[in-house]
């Protein structure tokens, strides 16, 4: 890290929000809540904590970005060119926050993401830099989370969704650090609506419309279609329940952690009676095979 970077986000600190969530658990449409205000500008995963030194101008790389993903260009998914030269993303964040009350991220998180940064590592950044900003957290019922989200990312094993669910439940336990350390709120996917917008607008001081955005999130509940999930999806909703209902951190810790060993052992048990069954498959088929010949 430079001071520069860190004296430069430290100076407009006060004029950022940052949207974090786990992928597919409501960051998008918060994300868009917020930029209907004529004053906010959120963006839609710069994610500033990966390092990336191989980027000399921040605002073609994220253009890039999200010109390889598809998206037509609109107020969150293209950056306007405020700088002629080279500048990094916090030199541009700088010039943005000139034109805007509020400039900031938001952060589909997934084990991909944990993989850059560890959620220590992602707190350490941003308490760093953005020590009085506010954070936004969002959450959604896992099971269905992780499922839509093993489908937005064509996830067909039980090892990739596993991987999911622990990275999911390592969201969780950011989340109580940032909550303890830095100023935030939480959003419930379930629960968004029009006291959504007052509840942000009294937390960010301006004024969120967006009534065009309500009723969207009733999507129909999902079969768990992975052994894991499957298993231990009770689990994960009384996690989820204890969670919105307010229990204690240390609860709360106790059950991830709880749940984190559990699965952990259960998955090496499911893999390891594949690779049993798949040996007797073969063992078999080498058997039939030598049969035929005689």
């Amino acid at each position: 890290m430079s001071e520069t970077e860190i004296t430069a986000c430290r100076a407009i600190a006060d004029r950022c929000v940052f949207i974090v969530g786990f992928g597919r658990s409501g960051t998008t449409i918060n994300q868009q809540l917020l930029n209907t205000h004529p004053g906010v500008l959120v963006l839609g995963e710069a994610n500033f904590y990966i390092p990336a030194p191989d980027r000399p101008r921040f605002s073609d790389w994220y253009n890039a970005m999200h010109e390889g993903f598809g998206n037509a260009p609109d107020k969150s998914t293209r950056a306007q060119d405020y700088l002629s030269g080279p500048h990094a993303w916090f030199d541009w964040l700088t010039e943005a926050a000139k034109r805007y009350e509020l400039v900031g991220d938001k952060m589909a998180l997934s084990d991909f993401h944990f993989k850059q940064a560890s959620p220590d590592q992602m707190l350490a950044f941003f308490a760093e830099r953005f020590p009085t900003s506010r954070y936004i957290f969002t959450m959604r019922d896992p099971v269905q989370t992780l499922l839509s989200l093993a489908r937005l990312l064509s996830q067909t094993t039980d090892e990739h969704v596993t991987k999911e669910i622990d990275a999911w439940l390592r969201y969780i336990l950011m989340w109580l650090d940032f909550r303890n350390q830095l100023n935030t709120i939480t959003v419930f996917s379930e629960d968004f609506g029009p006291a959504t917008a007052e509840t942000l607008s009294k937390f960010l001081g301006v004024d969120l419309k967006g009534s065009h955005l309500f009723g969207s999130q009733n999507a129909h509940p999902a079969r768990p279609e992975f052994v894991t999930l499957d298993q231990f999806s009770w689990a994960l909703s009384d996690l989820y329940k204890a969670i919105k209902d307010g229990h204690d951190d240390s609860i709360i810790r106790k059950l991830v952690t709880d749940l984190q060993s559990s699965i952990h052992d259960a998955h090496h048990h499911w893999l390891a009676r594949y690779q049993f069954q798949e040996q007797n498959d073969s063992l078999l088929q080498i058997k039939t095979a030598i049969g035929r010949e005689h």
